[in-house]
């Protein structure tokens, strides 16, 4: 919803009897002291939130998942909404009744307002077609991590197509308000051509449809395939092996979590869709008294949808809870794990050689900080990282370079701040 449209359906009307547009300020005090709690709650949460999110899935996690490429795009989507529409929404139809900003702001503001929205909704479409190919065809179709940036393109070329009228028409307008004595106030406004009234209706039902109704029946049919496939079918031995048993669980929280993903959007912009429809049936409305807060309701409804995914995530995904524990309690409130910090963001990395009499140094290994700093240790035949305490007990390790002189093994500090290690056995094995 961009602001212009906000601006309109409160306090602009059109006289029947001349050209002049005036600007009422009925705008009533008790939605000027909601809308100044709410809107800078939601700016708050939705950008902190956001910029959390892209931290923990681009630098904790560095898994490269189709989903978390999707989840880090929607972030950035719901980042610019935080960034962008939520002040401009708040500060001119509330507020100042004006707009304070330049006309280059207007234009760029209100466009990149549609593109979030749109990029929001296909990169939801998006995850679900993933996890519906992915469990009703699952040898047939999946997307890929080079498909899933081609999507991503896809879907922030689609956005600015279909917000280029917006850009188009969007411009500054002069309007008087009814008690300002002739004195006129900038607004920031979609003014279409004249002869293109009906253009300018078709626009903005197709993008109803574009942002809302055809997503909504995509994403209700693959949901509900998901269900019946998940009612109807069982994979074979998959309560025969433990494996396989928690395999399957971390699969239905990561469906459950998009699934809560889909579902909050559907229900939360639902309001402010059937608010338009019914305005374009009913003409009306604009005259009603209560159309303000009506339309405040829906459009909070709507707002709150950029910062509600970051609680799913957190109330879902234990992944990110560690990620979120992580950077808030280590690097916020321990001063020690501020220097493995700095070391993890360099990825420093130390290489250790074995000397002539087969002992290991490992001095710089826990030179970093002596009384927090872990060593992991790869061990080839398990083919993963056992786990050893600050005092190096590194016995076995020690034997097996002893018996292969050429053995290496290099330490570095990845982005979760610890000391791994991994070997480099190819002279022996």
């Amino acid at each position: 919803m961009s602001i212009e449209k906000i601006t309109e359906k409160l306090n602009i009307t059109q006289t029947n009897e001349s050209s002049s547009i005036l600007v009422q300020n009925d705008v009533e005090l008790y939605l000027k002291i909601l809308a100044s709690i709410f809107y800078p709650i939601s700016m708050i949460l939705g950008i902190g939130g956001n910029t959390l999110v892209l931290i923990i899935f681009m630098f904790y996690q560095r898994v490269k998942s189709v989903t978390n490429f999707f989840i880090i795009n929607l972030a950035i989507s719901d980042l610019i909404f935080g960034l962008l529409c939520i002040p401009s929404t708040f500060i001119t139809p509330y507020l100042i009744q004006h707009w304070p900003f330049s006309p280059f702001m207007c234009v760029f503001l209100n466009f990149m307002q549609n593109v979030s929205v749109t990029l929001t909704v296909y990169t939801l479409i998006w995850i679900t077609l993933d996890k519906f190919w992915a469990l009703v065809k699952p040898l047939k179709l999946r997307i890929s991590i080079r498909v899933c940036k081609y999507l991503i393109l896809v879907s922030w070329l689609f956005g600015l197509v279909t917000s280029l009228p917006i850009a188009m028409f969007t411009k500054i307008f002069y309007a008087s308000n009814d008690d300002s004595q002739g004195k006129t106030n900038p607004q920031c406004s979609e003014q279409w051509p004249e002869g293109l009234e009906d253009a300018s209706t078709v626009y903005n039902i197709l993008l109803m449809l574009i942002q809302y109704f055809i997503p909504l029946i995509i994403l209700s049919f693959c949901y509900a395939k998901i269900g019946f496939v998940l009612k109807r079918s069982k994979a074979p031995g998959e309560s025969d092996s433990n494996r396989d048993a928690k395999m399957t669980k971390s699969k239905q929280k990561m469906l459950k979590m998009c699934f809560m993903m889909v579902l909050t959007f559907m229900i939360l912009w639902a309001p402010l869709h059937i608010f338009n429809v019914y305005r374009f049936y009913d003409q009306s409305i604009q005259y009603s008294k209560y159309i303000g807060d009506i339309f405040f309701v829906c459009h909070i409804l709507a707002v709150s949808r950029s910062f509600i995914n970051p609680f799913i995530y957190a109330w879902i995904n234990p992944k990110f809870r560690h990620g979120l524990k992580y950077y808030l309690l280590c690097y916020c409130f321990n001063k020690n794990e501020s220097t493995k910090l700095k070391y993890a963001n360099q990825k420093f990395l130390l290489v250790n050689n074995t000397n002539p009499n087969g002992s290991f140094k490992l001095n710089r290994c826990n030179s970093v900080n002596s009384n927090t700093s872990r060593c992991y240790f790869y061990n080839q035949q398990q083919h993963g990282y056992s786990r050893r305490n600050d005092s190096f007990r590194f016995k076995r390790s020690i034997n097996k370079m002893e018996n292969y002189p050429n053995y290496k093994s290099r330490f570095y500090f990845d982005s979760a701040g610890m000391t791994r290690a991994s070997s480099n056995q190819s002279n022996y094995m």
